[in-house]
C-alpha cells in the first residue's frame, strides 16, 4: 500500500497564533491555578481560561453563548498533565 502525498496547508495566522498564545498559557501556568479545572474541559484564548464545563456537550454550549468561535480546548483530568484535543 503507498503512502499518502503529503501536502502543504496554509494555516491562518489566527490559528498560528491562537496556538502559540495555547502554548505560552499552558507552559506559565501554575499546577495551583489549574486545580480548579480538573476533570473539566476548558477552553483557552489570550493565554487564559474563557470557559470551564464537565462535558464537552456543555463546554460547546458555553463557547455558543458566548460567542466564541476560535478557541483551543484540552481536557484536564489531572491538572498535572495536559492533552489538547481540538482547536474550536
Amino acid at each position: 500500500m503507498a503512502v499518502p502525498q503529503a501536502r502543504r496547508i496554509d494555516v491562518p495566522q489566527e490559528v498560528r497564533d491562537l496556538l502559540r498564545d495555547d502554548e505560552e498559557f499552558f507552559r506559565t501556568v501554575s499546577l495551583r491555578e489549574l486545580s480548579p479545572y480538573a476533570g473539566k474541559w476548558i477552553a483557552v484564548k489570550g493565554r487564559r481560561v474563557v470557559a470551564a464545563a464537565n462535558t464537552m456537550e456543555r463546554l460547546h454550549r458555553k463557547l455558543k453563548e458566548e460567542k466564541l468561535t476560535l478557541v483551543s480546548i484540552s481536557y484536564r483530568e489531572d491538572p498535572r498533565y495536559l492533552v489538547i484535543y481540538a482547536v474550536h
